[in-house]
Order: structure tokens, then C-alpha cells, then sequence
């Protein structure tokens, strides 16, 4: 998802390019979507800072063939009901994250959702 950074820079800190960033959308199953809501809960909170914003977070970490799927800013990953969505600065990062992960789908991008 591509999500226009203005008010998200000014708030919270998350960096852009071109005055945009890229959330990297993987939905799950049911069956996996309970296992990582039991794994978010059972995972301590760490106090971080990142970029100037300062947060309780739960770092879960993510591999892909043994090798660490890592966004652009760790601390706004979100994993929930709806799956794992990973920030990335730039587009091509959240391209090849989605390659990485499932390499026969062709990803596509939609536009995020407005802060208000």
C-alpha cells in the first residue's frame, strides 16, 4: 500500500521518499493469523526509539528462508487480525520484500488509508 507521508512524518516519525512509503500487506489464513495474535501476545514489549519517536514494542522477527525480512522502520510494523504489514521507505523495498516471500504472485499496490 502507498501511503502519502506528510502527516505521518510530522507525528510519528516515519521517513519517505518522495514524499510517500510503502506498506508491505501479507494476509494470512485463519490457522496463521491465530498463531501470530498468540505469538504478538506472548512477545515482551521493548521501549525503542526510532527517527525521534519513542514507543512500546513487541519485535517479532520475521525470516524468509532463513534469511531476516527487515522494513525500513522496524517499529511500525503491524502484526494483527489482518496479517503483517512492514513499512518501507522506498517502493522497490516493499517490491522485493513481496518477492521474497512469495515469489510466483505478481504484487499489486492500492493506495493506504488517509490520517486525519
Amino acid at each position: 500500500m502507498r501511503f502519502e507521508s506528510e502527516r505521518w512524518e510530522k507525528t510519528m516519525g516515519m521517513p519517505s521518499e518522495n514524499g510517500c512509503f510503502y506498506y508491505f500487506n501479507m494476509r494470512l489464513n485463519e490457522e496463521s493469523t491465530a498463531a501470530l495474535i498468540a505469538l504478538r501476545n506472548a512477545t515482551p514489549h521493548e521501549n525503542i526509539s526510532y527517527n525521534g519517536w519513542t514507543c512500546s514494542y513487541r519485535n517479532i522477527r520475521i525470516t524468509v528462508n532463513g534469511e531476516p525480512l527487515i522494513s525500513s522502520a522496524p517499529v511500525w510494523n503491524v502484526y494483527n487480525g489482518l496479517g503483517i504489514l512492514l513499512p518501507f521507505v522506498r517502493k522497490e523495498d516493499a517490491l522485493e520484500a513481496a518477492r521474497r516471500v512469495c515469489p510466483t504472485l505478481k504484487p499489486q499496490f492500492s493506495e493506504g488509508w488517509s490520517v486525519q
